[in-house]
């Protein structure tokens, strides 16, 4: 089957980060319960409001995928921000491993600035690429593109759409992997229409 991952902001299990003293932050993966995956500590590199951090790792047939979500307050600090990529990156990348790094940055990529060319510079030099090209959050003043999915281009054939998130000042984002396949190697049961009559039968007339 094609492999399809949902990482969302703010939802437990997978691999998660909660803040203890401050409100608004703190990221999840949830992940379907028949993907096998690996929870990734990145808990040194975290730092309230200036990164929340969370990651884990789906081992493949042909390559492992590596998920990296995060979240920067738009208050946080952007130095240390982009050294704490730069060090998460450096620990997870291996030529043979698919990343995906991803979450809400509050770096607006519509606008050229010194913060969004220090991030692109920094994902560039592990062979990321944004993959986001429209607004991810839309008031009646202003339209911005501060949420991002960030993946390796040469190695995944994918795409991206946005998906109305309801009551949510953000739009999500939804990436779908073409190329990526992960078989289930967990037991599971299928009922035929004949195995349904049988049990019908045998409970009715026992």
């Amino acid at each position: 089957m094609n492999l399809l991952i949902l990482i969302l902001l703010q939802t437990p299990y997978g691999a998660q980060y909660c803040r203890q003293l401050f409100k608004k932050g703190g990221v999840a993966i949830s992940i379907h319960n028949s993907i096998q995956f690996n929870p990734i500590d990145l808990k040194q590199f975290s730092k309230k409001k200036d990164l929340d951090v969370c990651a884990l790792k789906i081992s493949l047939s042909s390559k492992n995928l590596t998920i990296v979500c995060i979240y920067r307050s738009p208050t946080g600090d952007i130095k240390f921000f982009i050294n704490q990529i730069e060090g998460i990156l450096k620990k997870i990348y291996k030529s043979q491993t698919h990343i995906i790094l991803c979450g809400d940055f509050n770096i607006n990529h519509l606008v050229e600035n010194d913060r969004c060319g220090q991030l692109q510079s920094l994902i560039a030099s592990c062979y990321l690429t944004s993959s986001v090209t429209f607004p991810t959050r839309i008031t009646s003043n202003t339209s911005t593109l501060i949420d991002n999915i960030h993946v390796i281009v040469h190695s995944c054939n994918y795409k991206v759409f946005p998906l109305n998130n309801g009551p949510s000042d953000h739009n999500a984002q939804v990436m779908e992997i073409l190329n990526l396949y992960y078989i289930n190697t967990k037991k599971h049961h299928e009922f035929t229409r004949k195995k349904i009559i049988m049990l019908y039968k045998i409970s009715l007339f026992h």
